[in-house]
């Protein structure tokens, strides 16, 4: 959920064009008409880490009104310049699908059989409001949020959300929950079946319905489909841009398995629609809208019975493993990492946010006995700084209303603020938790001795001492 922008002075209404070159190897002409002129052609050359993104477009060549060719002179990658203002352009993208499968949910790419259309990597950055025509060969469906007139062009408000599906069987079903009517595309053979998966999209909306008291969209899109060159199969890759769901999955043989997996995913990547979709927010605030949502959605998880109790503290241990595994551990705040989130402290967002989200949301329902959780912080942001408001610093927002839940600053907020490593085992005495290794793994248990405020919160978040017992 990372984007560039062009200045509002810059931005121009375009009439632009998408037609296929060759499917093999995949190859795209983009054609299009600026309401105005221009002299800076810019193309995105970096995103989510992945890099050189300009380096794929090829034979730029920009006119006047009358048709004149204009000479074009490069100024460094992504960037050109037109000896004088032009108002049309030309140009050719390969879209061969990136080396790394993990990078295909974030980028565009074709093959012969289905792809993805994104954009704001393959419209000049001037772009940001188009009507756009996009001609596919004979036999392909294309399936898009975005609405279209009745001319069949894609009336495009924002490049940056915008991602179109194209693919040769598709196949389509429409699903709602109380305020969300969604539309899910599929492609390809998995091991479960279509109906299972709108089920799961079902349940999970709006278990986040509940939980958000928000919706912050009426439609939305939510695409699933195998990588573009076979991979792991117990990979998986996903983004969310504006009200459109993209992920990237290998096919695990064993049904159970392969829809399990999915599901967890999908409470993972679904809450996106809400945080930070859903939100007015800017800046680089990565390690609440992934850290702290990648424990949101464990509890989502275990509310909806796809991970037992247990499970769910083993996956906050692992998380605990991973990002005392890096290097660089003690070096970064949350905030700190956030910055750097697609250089070198990526799982830092992630693990590290999940622990200390894990530590803010124990805190929490400890002070108010049960009364309030990080569901609740959710809950407020998404009041305060629902999409359609002004846009103001996530850094800041997010801070602001985590210290509205608290009396005080809570241990945890240091390592949100602060650097340094976390005690897990002092960390969690309070709450009735222990630690221990087992090996070179974090083993995460209730105690044998629970005060009763410790025993009221466990049970609040899963607890069953019928059940989970310590092994």
């Amino acid at each position: 959920m990372l984007f560039s922008s062009a200045s509002a002075a810059d931005e121009k209404v375009a009439q632009t064009a998408i037609s296929i070159v060759s499917l093999s190897p995949p190859r795209i002409r983009v054609e299009g008409q600026l309401a105005g002129e221009t002299t800076n052609w810019k193309f995105l050359d970096e995103y989510a880490g992945i890099l050189s993104l300009s380096d794929r477009v090829e034979n730029l060549r920009v006119f006047t009104a009358d048709n004149s060719v204009i000479p074009v002179r490069r100024l460094k990658p992504g960037e050109f310049a037109s000896a004088s203002p032009a108002n049309r352009f030309s140009y050719e993208v390969n879209l061969n699908p990136p080396a790394a499968s993990v990078n295909a949910a974030h980028i565009s790419w074709l093959t012969a059989e289905y792809g993805a259309l994104m954009l704001d990597d393959l419209l000049p950055q001037v772009v940001r409001q188009t009507c756009l025509q996009v001609t596919m060969p004979q036999g392909w469906k294309l399936h898009t949020s975005e609405p279209q007139s009745a001319g069949g062009c894609f009336d495009i408000r924002n490049t940056e959300k915008a991602i179109i599906w194209a693919g040769r069987e598709t196949r389509a079903y429409q699903g709602r929950t109380r305020a969300i009517n969604f539309t899910f595309i599929t492609q390809g053979k998995w091991s479960f079946a279509d109906e299972e998966v709108v089920s799961s999209i079902s349940t999970i909306l709006k278990e986040h319905e509940n939980v958000t008291g928000a919706t912050p969209f009426k439609h939305a899109l939510v695409i699933v489909a195998p990588f573009p060159v076979p991979t792991d199969a117990h990979r998986w890759s996903a983004q969310t841009r504006g009200n459109t769901v993209l992920l990237l999955s290998g096919n695990m043989a064993a049904r159970t398995a392969a829809l399990s997996r999915l599901n967890l995913s999908l409470v993972h990547e679904l809450f996106h629609l809400w945080v930070p979709n859903g939100l007015a927010l800017s800046g680089n605030y990565d390690w609440f809208y992934e850290g702290f949502t990648t424990y949101q959605a464990t509890r989502a998880a275990t509310e909806l019975d796809f991970l037992t109790f247990q499970e769910y503290l083993d996956a906050i241990a692992r998380a605990y493993d991973r990002y005392r595994a890096q290097v660089q551990a003690a070096n970064h705040s949350l905030l700190a990492a956030s910055e750097q989130r697609w250089r070198d402290a990526g799982t830092l967002v992630y693990h590290r946010g999940m622990v200390v989200a894990f530590l803010y949301d124990l805190d929490i329902r400890l002070r108010t006995n049960g009364k309030r959780s990080l569901s609740d912080v959710y809950r407020e942001l998404l009041r305060r700084h629902a999409h359609g408001q002004l846009s103001q610093d996530g850094n800041s927002s997010v801070v602001q209303v985590l210290h509205s839940f608290m009396e005080n600053a809570p241990k945890a907020h240091r390592y949100l603020m602060s650097e340094g490593v976390i005690d897990l085992t002092t960390e969690l005495s309070p709450y009735g938790l222990e630690v221990e290794k087992r090996g070179a793994a974090t083993r995460i248990h209730v105690a044998s001795a629970l005060q009763g405020a410790q025993y009221k919160l466990l049970r609040k978040i899963g607890y069953n001492d019928q059940v989970n017992r310590r092994h």
